[in-house]
């Protein structure tokens, strides 16, 4: 399979390296696990339409356009979202497709000139879009069933887009985005041929450069939280740097069930709860961050 060295990061413009986004913000974080709400309070809530919630799975895409003859059109889209005219911003999602039927998107950045994206066709070939094009990546597959986490990095200075599968960089396009100076939205289709995802995505997050953030957004950071042992029973623990802050416990649907503070210990008990998924979210001032467990 071929991709494109790390190490490419490396230089660029000096803000990733092997995919990191720590000098990033998080500008906007939907989970879409139960909610269409941006956890950082930035933006307004996602644009769900004929995209149910399926658990700690997100919501699903049924592949049929919005503005097909067929019923039951799906959307699933970001409204305005400042921070991707940022001098540096990043757009990552969680995925997993259903079915190879024939050509989809899995996310595209614009409405009108679809600037920024990832699509696939019914062999689980790989197309970086681009600026409105979409050539084939050779050498990359994807597969049905599996969960992938795609990155998009782009950068205004250095006009560099990368394109991350999980922890391999796939492509690197050069050159500025072609987009009027409205087209900010994110979300499941190709407006241009009425390409729609089909399959579960989740976990979709915006990132910005924080010196081009408004001042009026409050910086707020998503991490991966660490949690043992998952599946848990009575008692779940958090990693040992985790001593301080607020923990709050949502089931699938998004609803909150239990809440708390750390204070000076890592442990959490959840005897109260009965078998099953949750999201278990934890706040240590503008930091936020979460893991999936199960009980």
């Amino acid at each position: 399979m071929r991709y494109f060295s790390l190490f490419l990061c490396i230089g660029l413009w000096g803000l990733c390296t092997a995919q990191d986004l720590s000098n990033l913000d998080t500008a906007a974080y939907y989970s879409l696990i139960g909610t269409g709400h941006d956890a950082t309070g930035h933006y307004q809530e996602m644009v769900l339409q004929n995209a149910p919630f399926a658990g700690m799975n997100g919501v699903y895409s049924n592949g049929i356009y919005i503005n097909d003859t067929i019923p039951g059109g799906c959307l699933i889209s970001t409204p305005s979202i400042s921070a991707l005219y940022d001098s540096v911003f990043a757009v990552r999602v969680e995925f997993r497709i259903a079915a190879f039927v024939s050509a989809h998107a899995v996310i595209v950045c614009g409405n009108g000139y679809r600037y920024l994206g990832l699509m696939y066709d019914n062999n689980g070939s790989v197309y970086t879009l681009f600026n409105n094009s979409w050539p084939l990546l050779p050498g990359v597959q994807l597969e049905v069933g599996r969960w992938y986490t795609l990155t998009i990095i782009h950068s205004m200075a250095a006009e560099t887009s990368e394109y991350w599968l999980d922890d391999q960089l796939i492509d690197t396009r050069n050159g500025p985005l072609m987009r009027s100076d409205t087209d900010d939205q994110a979300g499941n289709t190709n407006f241009a041929n009425g390409l729609v995802f089909l399959g579960h995505m989740r976990n979709l997050t915006i990132y910005s450069d924080r010196g081009i953030v408004s001042e009026v957004l409050k910086p707020h950071r998503v991490t991966p939280l660490q949690v043992y042992p998952n599946p848990a029973g009575s008692v779940l623990y958090l990693g040992d740097d985790l001593r301080s802050g607020d923990w709050s416990i949502y089931d699938t649907s998004g609803r909150l069930l239990t809440s708390g503070k750390l204070a000076g210990e890592n442990d959490i008990n959840i005897s109260t709860l009965v078998s099953g998924e949750y999201l278990l979210q934890v706040r240590q001032g503008n930091t936020v961050s979460s893991a999936v467990v199960v009980k």
